[in-house]
């Protein structure tokens, strides 16, 4: 499974055994572990944000909040975005939220972060009332056993098919060129 022109062990480790998160798209699939108090995923998300919009239709991305930390509110507070449709919206305002205008802290309690994605179209106690609801809880064990499962130690990492962590290693801009590779590696190996 070598991939030609990386180094496995610095620019990716393979994932024995690996799943990737939606096993059902059919598409080569591109996670971002995230989390929202991490400085190096806010610096990456407008860059992430704009690689993933010019991406093939034979390409599928997903966001994953990555759950260090039960205490932890802003991955609960992803998937009630999510389920309440202002994810997309949310999503890198809430990064701006926090490392920039600095209107969040990053250990926000859940009251708090409902009212500030309240801001999205949504009713702050209705917000609250989901990220405790059992789909998000199911949401968090899920992303949790990912991240686990795909060697996840720090944000921001990509996982590709769920068979390769390419960690940051070098620029942000760099682990998007071992991405590309890794996909188009994937893409080759697919054809076969």
């Amino acid at each position: 499974m070598a991939i030609p022109g990386l180094v496995e062990g610095r620019d990716y480790q393979i994932i024995r055994g690996g799943q990737p998160f939606d096993a059902g798209s059919g598409k080569i699939e591109v996670v971002e572990v995230f989390a929202y108090w991490c400085g190096t995923c806010a610096q990456f998300d407008p860059i992430i944000e704009s690689w993933a919009a010019k991406l093939p239709s034979d390409v599928s991305f997903i966001y994953v909040p990555a759950v260090f930390n039960p205490q932890d509110n802003y991955p609960k507070a992803f998937y009630a975005a999510q389920a309440l449709g202002i994810e997309k919206k949310a999503h890198s305002p809430t990064f701006r939220a926090i490392h920039i205008d600095r209107k969040l802290a990053p250990n926000a309690s859940p009251e708090v972060i409902a009212r500030h994605f309240a801001a999205y179209g949504v009713d702050a106690p209705a917000f609250l009332s989901t990220m405790q609801s059992f789909a998000v809880n199911a949401n968090i064990a899920r992303a949790r056993q990912f991240a686990t499962r795909s060697l996840v130690t720090g944000t921001p990492a990509i996982i590709v098919n769920g068979r390769y962590h390419v960690p940051l290693n070098g620029s942000l801009e760099g682990m998007l060129r071992v991405t590309e590779a890794v996909v188009s590696h994937e893409r080759a190996t697919a054809a076969q």
